[in-house]
C-alpha cells in the first residue's frame, strides 16, 4: 500500500519538476532570441 503512494507522489513530483524545466527552457530560448535581436 505504501509502495503505491510512493509511485503515484513520485509520478506527481517527476511531472511537476517536467513543467519546471520546460517552463525554464522556454524562458531561456526567450532570453537568447532577445540577446540575438540586440546585437
Amino acid at each position: 500500500m505504501s509502495e503505491k503512494i510512493m509511485i503515484v507522489i513520485h509520478a506527481k513530483f517527476s511531472i511537476k519538476l517536467e513543467k519546471r524545466t520546460a517552463f525554464l527552457g522556454e524562458i531561456g530560448q526567450v532570453m537568447k532570441s532577445t540577446k540575438k535581436q540586440d546585437v
